[in-house]
């Protein structure tokens, strides 16, 4: 009997604690500042992943057009695009032109402004680099500006023609919402679509890793994990996971999914996973 009633009080205790506990849960993470960080990396690098993309198809499009030197042509990927190409300066120039007011794109976004490619030789030439820069370019009234250089590498392991890309540029946000900074260094392979003249076929996987700073002031690090996957029809990227490390805040996983077009993703911090919508 002693023994029981030295039992009685810990069970007592024990079914106090655990009832306590579990209509006390432990508070989830205050994923403000989180939100910030992630919102910042995942929309400069889709803005600047999605200028390649443009360059890419006019210069895939390109190969079968009868396009001459300082012509301008309506491009086939979106009504509210003009190209013109220079094929008589050195280094050759191209121009991506939205017009001055906002164009409603096929894509769902409105874009105005230039984006301006200087290059030497083809797209996949061994030698082949690709500057570019913008003129007064914005998505959605977000305002891109920097620089972004792609360099031809050749053929990777997997005998996928691949490209370097850094950026060293800025997002300036619509509404007076500040200015997020964005440096990074990826390697970009096209999986799909080489060996056809469609650019709407074409897929690329990227990895690498990048950084920057919120319009808030707070630094992040951005490290691909797994290969992002990218289409020519999705804005955003359909596959791949990214790590994310917000200065003073826990690493969290960015999972773009498993292939579909869409803006979900899914968000892991301290071991609780967030469904989001990508900005």
């Amino acid at each position: 009997m002693k023994v029981r009633n030295h039992i009685l009080p810990i069970l007592l205790v024990a079914t106090c604690f655990c009832l306590f506990t579990a209509c006390n849960k432990l508070p989830e993470p205050d994923t403000s500042k989180a939100n910030a960080v992630d919102n910042s990396s995942i929309l400069a690098e889709r803005m600047f992943n999605d200028v390649g993309k443009y360059t890419s198809g006019v210069l895939t499009d390109n190969k079968k057009s009868s396009l001459k030197s300082i012509a301008a042509d309506v491009s086939p990927i979106s009504s509210c695009l003009r190209v013109y190409f220079d094929f008589n300066s050195s280094p050759n120039k191209l121009v991506l032109d939205f017009g001055t007011e906002n164009c409603f794109c096929e894509d769902g976004l409105n874009r105005r402004g230039k984006i301006l490619i200087t290059y030497d030789g083809g797209y996949m030439d061994s030698t082949a680099t690709l500057n570019t820069t913008f003129d007064g370019y914005y998505v959605n009234n977000n305002q891109v500006t920097g620089n972004r250089t792609l360099s031809y590498k050749g053929y990777n392991q997997a005998k996928k023609p691949n490209w370097t890309v850094t950026v060293n540029g800025s997002v300036i946000l619509a509404n007076n919402g500040g200015t997020i900074t964005y440096q990074a260094t990826h390697n970009t392979a096209m999986v799909e679509g080489e060996n056809t003249m469609d650019y709407k076929d074409n897929v690329f996987e990227t990895t690498g890793s990048a950084s920057g700073i919120t319009p808030a002031g707070q630094a992040f690090t951005a490290l691909v994990t797994t290969p992002l996957i990218s289409t020519m029809k999705c804005n955003n990227f359909v596959k791949g996971v990214v790590e994310l490390t917000p200065a003073g805040e826990p690493k969290r996983t960015l999972n773009y999914g498993d292939g579909d077009c869409d803006n979900k993703a899914s968000l892991t911090v301290n071991g609780i996973t967030f469904n989001v919508n990508l900005p």
